[in-house]
């Protein structure tokens, strides 16, 4: 079975090399698509050095939303996996998944992180799914689609492999700047007919100094991405036959629930840094 590993790159010159060798560690059959989104420093020449080893796309910069459609539609593989350009996949992580995916004959499996530091320490974030295991179709209004609702733990789209009949066709939002990736996720996971929630952490996240404040995006411009996601997850609970007053509540006032446990998530983690 081949993998495609999508990975969009921006200014990455420090990190991307490190990135891509994980996927070319991994003893599997890759198909490594990177996307270089107009970056101005020497990620294109890092880029180049790899020659064949993997697919090279270069475009200009829009955003990695449109990064990974570009990916999407050039993937191949039977399962696909994304993967930033900071980050790193555990050594046989790849051929770890497709044997559980194997095993369960899951649409996807989805797994946990740890966080790299520049410093070299590594930390495991709370709040990550543990302990949920394989879930049928028939459990998820019970174990699956509040997720959506009442945190951020199927948001990534980098923390699983999906099969490729999850995504064919699918794309992610590009007037959104953050929370693109949760509104694709709610797709996916409302095709999948099983999901594989392993325990197991097979990707290593990097969190440059200043990681635990925040991204680049202004404050209102997440509210307005989050409540945009708001929407979207209303538009799904009728078909989840999830629709009801108290279920679209807790949709709408989601964003205002996160910044709450966000500020309170940070303290836990600057507690163990």
């Amino acid at each position: 079975m081949k993998v495609s590993v999508i990975i969009p790159a921006y200014n990455c010159e420090k990190r991307i090399e490190k990135c891509i060798a994980s996927v070319l560690n991994q003893n599997a059959d890759t198909e490594i698509i990177v996307i270089n989104d107009g970056s101005t420093d020497g990620t294109e020449s890092a880029l180049r050095r790899f020659g064949g080893k993997i697919i090279l796309k270069s475009i200009e910069n829009a955003g990695v939303a449109n990064a990974r459609n570009v990916g999407l539609a050039a993937a191949s593989g039977d399962f696909i996996m994304f993967l930033d350009s900071d980050d790193t996949l555990k050594d046989g992580a790849i051929a770890a998944l497709l044997k559980m995916q194997a095993e369960h004959d899951a649409d996807m499996v989805r797994f946990r992180y740890e966080c790299i530091l520049e410093n070299g320490g590594r930390y495991v974030p709370q709040g990550q799914a543990k302990g949920i295991g394989f879930v049928e179709k028939n459990e998820f209004c019970e174990k699956v689609y509040p997720m959506f609702l009442d945190g951020i733990r199927l948001n990534s789209v980098c923390m699983g492999i999906y099969r490729r009949r999850l995504v064919d066709g699918l794309r992610f939002r590009t007037d959104m700047k953050t929370a693109e990736d949760a509104v694709f996720s709610l797709e996916t996971v409302t095709r999948a007919k099983n999901i594989l929630f392993a325990d197991d952490i097979f990707y290593e996240y990097f969190r440059s100094e200043g990681g635990l404040t925040g991204s680049g995006v202004s404050v209102r411009g997440k509210y307005r991405d989050n409540f945009k996601f708001a929407g979207a997850t209303m538009s799904y609970l009728k078909a989840w036959e999830m629709d009801s007053p108290s279920n679209r509540f807790r949709a709408m006032t989601r964003p205002i629930r996160l910044t709450f446990n966000k500020i309170k998530r940070l303290r836990l983690e600057k507690a163990e840094l």
